[in-house]
């Protein structure tokens, strides 16, 4: 099967090369995650630090960081001709609810130290914008259209 940015003999995950590559290379940006974090800790919150960057209000920051979840899922996942089949639905109001509650609801409930203003980093915000754009993207392509047995599935 041939890969968006490379070649391999057997299908990986799904028979779209554009989605398989992006689940190899988040598969590869987690395992640098993962590493980094024994050496660096994220900038915020307590652990902020003005090599970081550019700081923001924490609430500001976190819903910024979780937006592009919500937009991406709901762009690839409402844009399938499938996505009102019930069990899909059922899936995708499972992570839209999540991510009301994580992005939308949590943020706005942080409390922050009083006189402390801007304690969430840029250089995080971008982290998280890119990750959570793939995690959004996944789920609402996996949910839609890559779901094997989704739409047999009898309700």
């Amino acid at each position: 099967m041939d890969f968006y940015f490379f070649k391999v003999d057997e299908p990986f995950i799904t028979k779209d090369p554009f989605y398989d590559s992006w689940v190899v290379i988040a598969g590869i940006y987690t395992i640098f995650v993962i590493l980094g974090s024994f050496f660096f800790s994220a900038g915020y919150g307590k652990f902020n630090d003005p090599r970081f960057g550019f700081e923001l209000d924490p609430r500001v920051g976190w819903w910024l960081m979780e937006l592009p979840a919500t937009l991406s899922f709901s762009y690839f996942y409402w844009t399938s001709p499938k996505a009102w089949e019930p069990q899909r639905l059922f899936c995708a109001f499972l992570f839209l609810r999540h991510y009301a509650n994580r992005g939308w609801f949590f943020p706005w409930s942080i409390r922050v130290a009083k006189g402390k203003k801007a304690s969430f980093s840029v250089s995080v915000i971008a982290f998280g914008v890119f990750f959570t754009s793939l995690h959004g993207y996944f789920n609402g392509l996996w949910f839609a259209k890559h779901a094997p047995g989704l739409s047999e599935i009898s309700w």
